[in-house]
């Protein structure tokens, strides 16, 4: 159907019409969903060049598509370059949100994430406490995704072989 979709939208707008940015990110969601990287990447590509010549490169809406490239390139273990556009995801949103917003602190925590991967654990951990800063004061602490924030935290803590506060932050997020 989104395919479909988009042929109709590319056939009334034109290929770089905004929304048909918004179906070939759509796709990219699907084709992720399915493990057909490859085939997402292409989609969230395009989807990045038209809302950049619409919108402009510091857009909210590219971030989120910049966002999805580096998911992307983290299912692939491409963690360089997953890092690459988290980082430029999330200097997007700050410009945008402002550094308290909920949105930051989910890409602070894919970013940890991937520090995690690459075993730059000081990083990962910097990341994990500023998404988890972020969390705890938009949702309260009992929302699932502090609980999130704090596994991610505690699996940093086990990497460097510090059980204890691991196990500590295990326990929180209970």
């Amino acid at each position: 159907k989104h395919e479909e979709s988009l042929r109709i939208k590319v056939k009334n707008l034109g290929h770089d019409h905004i929304d048909v940015a918004k179906s070939l990110n759509n796709i990219g969601i699907v084709y992720r969903k399915l493990g057909k990287n490859k085939e997402a990447l292409e989609k969230y590509e395009e989807s990045v060049r038209i809302k950049v010549k619409n919108l402009g490169h510091d857009h909210i809406d590219v971030a989120t598509s910049l966002m999805n490239i580096g998911n992307v390139y983290s299912n692939l273990g491409k963690n360089k370059e997953a890092l690459e556009k988290y980082e430029e995801s999330v200097r997007i949103k700050v410009k945008n949100l402002g550094h308290d917003h909920i949105d930051v602190a989910a890409s602070y925590c894919n970013i940890g994430l991937v520090y995690r991967r690459l075993g730059e654990n000081t990083k990962a951990l910097e990341y994990h406490n500023r998404d988890l800063e972020i969390s705890v004061k938009n949702l309260g602490h009992d929302h699932m995704d502090v609980a999130s924030s704090l596994l991610g935290i505690g699996n940093v803590y086990k990497a460097l072989g510090e059980n204890e506060q691991a196990l500590a932050k295990y326990e929180e997020a209970l």
